[in-house]
């Protein structure tokens, strides 16, 4: 397991290469509440749209798409691993302080996607 949030758990895998799946948390099952009912819904709609979006999108900065598994309850998305840090990591929790030059990489790199 890399890490796990209220909608998925992201593991890492071995599939032609390492790669990182990201199982989604959806229960379906009987007896549930209508709110539980609705948030699966919601859900299940925020994966397809994840989905659609990886299977469109092709660049050198993002993770490869490699495929999904899309029969409900065992929803997940496998992607090409991204090894390091995050930036978002170097940001909040390293502190780290990024030059000029090196700031200005880095948002050219993400207005590229």
């Amino acid at each position: 397991m890399i890490s796990k949030g209220h909608l998925a758990t992201v593991f890492r895998g071995t599939w032609h290469g390492d790669v990182s799946v990201k199982v989604f948390n959806l229960r379906f099952s009987e007896g549930v509440s209508d709110a539980a009912v609705d948030a699966n819904r919601r859900q299940l709609n925020a994966f397809k749209v994840e989905v659609a979006s990886l299977k469109k999108t092709r660049h050198d900065n993002l993770v490869l798409f490699m495929g999904a598994c899309l029969r409900p309850p065992n929803l997940a998305i496998v992607t090409s691993l991204c090894k390091g840090r995050t930036l978002f990591q170097e940001i909040h929790t390293r502190k780290y302080h990024f030059s000029l030059n090196k700031a200005i990489l880095i948002a050219t790199q993400i207005t590229q996607v």
